[in-house]
């Protein structure tokens, strides 16, 4: 088969795999797709961590014999590791398939050119084809596993004079509806939305994905709560999935107890010079978790308080085409900490546009 036609269904696998972006981790979101004489015959997408593999959900699609001397395209090496569900080579090979083509390598190293290497030695032929698209889906798993950090991509929504909030700190109605659905579409995609306590005492946010195709939806918390006083009866206790909350070590261990019995995860974290959270040890702890990719929304001083340290991989800076005035926070005395932006894109969002940093 040609590589145009090997590129053709790796991108069909690739849109397998973009279905469940934002909700397999610690798993990476992957696809797959079965091909014979030119035909799919069945497609696969890993849905949850815990369940069947892209793999295994294409073949599971078929009867006993029939993916025999089909090729299986999938956008990550097949694994070869006993995990939550058995290796996948095992299955590809008994299924009788004669050729896999996959697009990225497993940075795993309990994967990484094992499973190409063990479906080679039970004469299947396997071939790796990169495709952009799909190394691009796969930078923040890559990122994981070198640094032990989730990519952090954070959002900041400011007036054309600058600023964010009211002088009190409250939120401001700031962008329109085509920036609100980004935003959600963004907290859809991520595994996990990262936020202050202080975020939540002053505005009161769902912090849930709500987009007008669909009923909301409940993604993780992460709570950066030094003292531990997210009040107990905050909205996002019901609106969100799963809360984690970020503390300091000398948190009041009573406070600690009824935030756990009401189903909280708890990740103690040592403080600063400034006794505030660590925030470098603070992603390191949330990495083990297995979180890929982390949304960032906050007020100003958390969003910059990441860029300064370098622990920004990209964000969105919205801009509204209005004035807030003199009274108003500013986002920024000082832009220093953007030096180091690699590229910068606008996206109109309606009335406003967004300047796309990657660091």
């Amino acid at each position: 088969m040609s590589t145009s036609m090997d590129t053709h269904f790796l991108n069909q696998a690739l849109q397998q795999a973009q279905r469940r972006k934002g909700f397999t981790a610690p798993n990476p979101a992957v696809g797959a797709v079965l091909v014979k004489e030119g035909q799919i015959i069945a497609t696969g997408t890993h849905w949850l961590a815990g369940d069947a593999h892209a793999e295994i959900a294409a073949l599971a699609q078929l009867p006993s014999g029939a993916a025999a001397g089909a090729t299986l395209y999938v956008t990550l090496e097949p694994c070869c590791h006993t995990g939550k569900t058995p290796p996948c080579v095992n299955a590809i090979i008994n299924a009788g398939v004669k050729r896999v083509v996959f697009s990225e390598t497993d940075p795993n190293p309990l994967v990484a050119g094992k499973g190409a290497a063990l479906l080679g030695a039970n004469d299947i032929v396997c071939q790796q084809l990169s495709v952009t698209e799909i190394e691009q889906f796969y930078g923040s798993y890559r990122y994981l596993l070198q640094s032990g950090m989730p990519w952090l991509c954070g959002k900041l929504a400011m007036t054309l004079d600058g600023k964010i909030a009211e002088k009190n700190g409250r939120a401001l109605a700031i962008t329109g509806k085509q920036a609100h659905v980004f935003t959600h579409q963004q907290r859809l995609k991520h595994e996990a939305i990262l936020t202050s306590v202080k975020t939540i005492l002053q505005d009161a946010p769902q912090f849930n994905v709500r987009l007008a195709e669909a009923d909301a939806i409940a993604k993780p918390l992460i709570v950066l709560d030094t003292h531990a006083e997210l009040p107990l009866d905050a909205s996002v206790w019901y609106t969100t999935s799963q809360l984690y909350i970020v503390h300091g070590e000398a948190a009041e261990p009573e406070r600690l107890a009824q935030l756990k019995a009401k189903g909280a995860k708890l990740l103690a974290v040592a403080l600063n010079n400034a006794n505030r959270l660590d925030l470098t040890l603070s992603l390191t702890a949330l990495g083990k978790f297995g979180f890929h990719d982390l949304w960032l929304e906050a007020g100003g001083t958390l969003f910059k308080s990441f860029a300064k340290l370098g622990l920004l991989n990209e964000a969105y800076c919205y801009l509204a085409p209005w004035w807030a005035g003199l009274d108003a926070q500013a986002a920024f005395t000082s832009a220093h900490f953007f030096k180091d932006v690699v590229r910068r894109q606008w996206l109109p969002l309606g009335d406003d546009v967004a300047l796309h940093l990657e660091f």
